[in-house]
C-alpha cells in the first residue's frame, strides 16, 4: 500500500512538472509578445515624432518664406514709392517753366517767339491758363508765302496777327491722348474759330498740320508741335 501511494506521488509530481512546463513557456512568450509591443509602440511613437518634427520644421520653412516674400514685396512697394517720388519730382522740374518761356527757350521757335511779342500776346499765355498751344517751327514759317511773315509783323497788322496765332490756342488743356479721342471732330480755338482734329496714318492731325512732337508740358498747359502753320477757312 505504501509503494503504491509512492508511484502515485511520484506520478502526480510528474505530471505538474509537465502541466508547469507550457505556462512557463506561455509566460515567456507573453514576456516576449509585451517586449515586441512595448519596442514597437516605442518605433511608432519615434516615428510619429519625427514626422511631427518634419511636419513643424516644413511649417516653419513655409512661414520664413512667407516673411521672406511679405519683405520683398515691401522692399518692392518702397523701391515703387521712391522710383514714383523721383518721377514726380522729374515731372515737377520739367513743367517748371510756363508757355512761353518753352517758347522763347528754344531756336527752333524764334519766329513764333517773335510773332507773340507783335501781337501782344506774351502776357496772355504766361497767364494761368490752363492753355494748348500748336506751336509751329521756324521751318513751318518758312512754308508761308515769300514776304507773309515780315508783313504780318507789321503794326499795322498786328490785329490779324493775333488772330492767326490766337487760332493755334485752344483755352484748355487738351493733351494728345484726349485729342485722339476726338478723331474727326471740331474744337472751338481761342480766336472763335472751329479746326478739326483727325488722325492719318497713325499721326494726328490740326487741320493739315501735322503734330510733330507731342505733349511738351507747361506748367500752364500743354504744347504739340507742329510742321505748317495753320489758318482759318
Amino acid at each position: 500500500m505504501k509503494r503504491k501511494m509512492k508511484i502515485i506521488t511520484v506520478v502526480l509530481s510528474v505530471l505538474l512538472t509537465i502541466c508547469q512546463i507550457p505556462l512557463s513557456v506561455t509566460a515567456k512568450c507573453n514576456s516576449k509578445n509585451e517586449n515586441k509591443s512595448e519596442q514597437t509602440e516605442e518605433k511608432d511613437k519615434k516615428k510619429t515624432d519625427k514626422k511631427d518634427t518634419n511636419k513643424e520644421e516644413t511649417n516653419n520653412k513655409k512661414m520664413n518664406n512667407k516673411q521672406t516674400e511679405n519683405k520683398e514685396m515691401n522692399n518692392k512697394q518702397n523701391d515703387n514709392k521712391q522710383s514714383d517720388k523721383k518721377s514726380n519730382c522729374k515731372k515737377e522740374e520739367k513743367i517748371s517753366k510756363n508757355i512761353v518761356d518753352i517758347v522763347v527757350g528754344d531756336q527752333r521757335f524764334t519766329t513764333l517767339s517773335t510773332a507773340l511779342k507783335a501781337a501782344d500776346l506774351v502776357d496772355t499765355l504766361r497767364g494761368e491758363g490752363p492753355f494748348t498751344v500748336f506751336a509751329p517751327t521756324n521751318d513751318a514759317f518758312a512754308k508761308l508765302p515769300d514776304g507773309a511773315i515780315e508783313e504780318l509783323l507789321k503794326e499795322e497788322n498786328k490785329e490779324t496777327l493775333a488772330k492767326i496765332l490766337k487760332y493755334h490756342v485752344v483755352p484748355k488743356k487738351l493733351l494728345s491722348e484726349d485729342a485722339l479721342k476726338l478723331d474727326g471732330k471740331e474744337i472751338e480755338m481761342a480766336s472763335g474759330q472751329k479746326a478739326k482734329l483727325q488722325v492719318k496714318d497713325d499721326a494726328l492731325y490740326i487741320n493739315d498740320a501735322k503734330i510733330i512732337i507731342k505733349d511738351v508740358l507747361a506748367e500752364n498747359g500743354v504744347i504739340h508741335v507742329i510742321d505748317v502753320v495753320i489758318m482759318a477757312e
